[in-house]
């Protein structure tokens, strides 16, 4: 936008397979009791994105407003309007739908984990737990627990679809 050449760093050049992004995320307990909240906000969701993905230039100008109005943020409406014209498309799968997800991706993500030597049961946290967590220096440093067997993890306990409408 600027001139500036930059410098690009894609996962995949790496070895690193693409999972997923942005990930909702729910307590187990939420999707037993207020399953129908769950897929009342699923489908708000779904349609904002679809919506998004279909009209990138205006969810650009709602988001750069909304950032001014809620938060007193000035964010540069070309800049926001070029970005939504390039993930917009990525917000939907090949048939054009929202929040789909596979066991094939997440299985891939975990085996480059694993193979990785990142599928361990410490966790990063800013506040460590003993035994359970470690900061990101600390799991950086090799203190990240024991190594989780690739074969204990089945991809399709990570995800779910069954609140998708």
């Amino acid at each position: 936008m600027k001139g500036l050449e930059l410098n690009a760093f894609y996962l995949q050049d790496y070895g690193i397979p693409y999972a997923y992004a942005p990930c909702l995320m729910t307590h187990p307990a939420t999707l037993a009791e207020k399953p129908e909240m769950v897929r009342k906000f699923l489908k708000a969701t779904q349609r904002g994105y679809e919506w998004a993905a279909a009209n990138p230039e205006e969810a650009a100008r709602i988001l750069v407003s909304g950032a001014k109005e809620h938060n007193n943020f000035d964010l540069d409406e070309d800049m926001v309007t070029l970005s939504q014209l390039e993930v917009g498309p990525a917000y939907l799968d090949e048939d054009g739908k929202w929040g789909g997800m596979q066991k094939s991706r997440w299985d891939k993500y975990l085996d480059w984990l694993s193979d990785s030597g990142l599928l361990t049961t410490y966790m990063q946290s800013r506040t460590p737990k003993e035994g359970t967590s470690a900061t990101l220096d600390e799991l950086r440093a090799g203190k990240a627990g024991d190594p989780i067997p690739r074969e204990s993890i089945d991809a399709t306990d990570l995800f779910t679809t069954a609140f998708l409408q």
